[in-house]
């Protein structure tokens, strides 16, 4: 009913509600390409510049831990790599990662050279 009269259409106003934006801190950023981009597809060149900037050998740990705070690198890898759940601890406490996901990430990164 709408000013008194029966009607099918509903003023869309009336179920929105507005939500404050709250600002926070967070780990995580956004630079490895979403996955729904078809202009900048994701690919493993993608991967092995995101994860070793400064090349197979010359990237440290810490460079590599900073690199996999990624939000869509993750998700990236979440669809290729089978346990996931000590590399995203040791993302989010900010520890060493275990060192057999290096060798996994070569591995994805630099697929002809396995």
């Amino acid at each position: 009913i709408a000013e008194g009269t029966h009607t099918h259409e509903v003023d869309t106003a009336l179920f929105t509600v507005p939500v404050p934006i709250v600002a926070h801190q967070s780990n995580l950023k956004a630079i490895f390409p979403a996955a729904n981009r078809p202009e900048q597809p994701q690919s493993p060149r993608l991967l092995s510049r995101a994860i070793f900037p400064s090349g197979r050998d010359g990237t440290s740990a810490s460079e590599m831990q900073s690199a996999l705070s990624d939000f869509h690198l993750l998700l990236f890898l979440y669809r290729r790599v089978n346990d996931m759940g000590p590399l995203l601890e040791s993302i989010r406490k900010a520890t060493p990662m275990p060192s057999y996901y290096k060798i996994a990430l070569e591995a994805l990164a630099f697929p002809d050279e396995a």
